[in-house]
């Protein structure tokens, strides 16, 4: 523990653990002192030593009003990690929690990932108070480290899917579209370029959609190329995606 005096406030330095590269550390400085307690400046830092991205997964519920999936993971669920003042004035309010940053990315059984960036750090400010002329007695605890992208079972985000698309065995031009996203079950539908007909393609595994009451009939999205191949009656048509 180290104290640094800035003027006439006193920083106090604590490093408090560490788990698998994720380190947990942080500053507490004096503000202001009332009859009956003193208030400080909490300031947490989660950082990441590793080299590689560190992701938390977050499991969620469905939302009939919103008619999409939503993040419902608990505090000890969701969160990177979190501190403890134990002689805090208040025991509702004596632990602080810090999150992962949303990555965009989500699992195939609905799960949210937030992630920590190889090399950088979180860094959350709180203030709290104890009783006066205590000196605080702060712990902490690495809750999630968090894993490498590969150990999850990702979904396409199927908006990056969406757009206009050109059947290069019939000619014919298509639209594919996300009516809401993150849906009970993940699904694009495939309209005709007069919109007057569509199919309804379900995601199973990450890039694959299975066509509505057709477990024969699936696409295979290849997010580099940007290109559907379409699987159907033992034949493989290319969906080029077009401006």
């Amino acid at each position: 523990m180290l104290s640094i005096n800035f003027g006439f406030s006193q920083v106090t330095e604590k490093k408090l653990t560490e788990k698998d590269g994720i380190s947990l550390s942080c500053e507490y400085v004096f503000e202001k002192s009332t009859k009956k307690k003193d208030k400080y400046l909490l300031i947490i830092t989660v950082n990441n030593e590793t080299n590689e991205d560190r992701y938390v997964s977050e499991r969620s519920v469905f939302s009939k009003s919103k008619q999409q999936f939503i993040p419902s993971g608990t505090l000890q669920e969701k969160n990177l990690a979190k501190v403890t003042i134990d002689n805090a004035k208040s025991t509702f309010l004596n632990t602080y929690y810090v999150e992962a940053l949303r990555s965009g990315y989500f699992t195939l059984d609905h799960k949210f990932l937030t992630v920590i960036k190889a090399k950088t750090a979180i860094i959350k400010k709180y203030y709290f108070s104890i009783e006066k002329g205590l000196t605080p007695k702060i712990s902490g605890e690495i809750i999630n480290a968090g894993k490498p992208l590969e150990s999850f079972s990702l979904a396409v985000n199927s908006k990056y899917i969406e757009g206009h698309y050109l059947d290069e065995c019939t000619s014919n031009k298509l639209e594919l579209k996300d009516e809401n996203g993150l849906l009970r079950d993940a699904h694009l539908r495939v309209y005709s370029s007069d919109s007057k007909f569509f199919s309804t393609w379900y995601q199973k595994q990450k890039n694959v959609f299975y066509k509505d009451d057709d477990s024969n009939t699936y696409f295979i999205y290849d997010e580099e190329t940007k290109t559907i191949e379409l699987h159907q009656d033992g034949k493989v048509c290319i969906w080029k995606k077009v401006e």
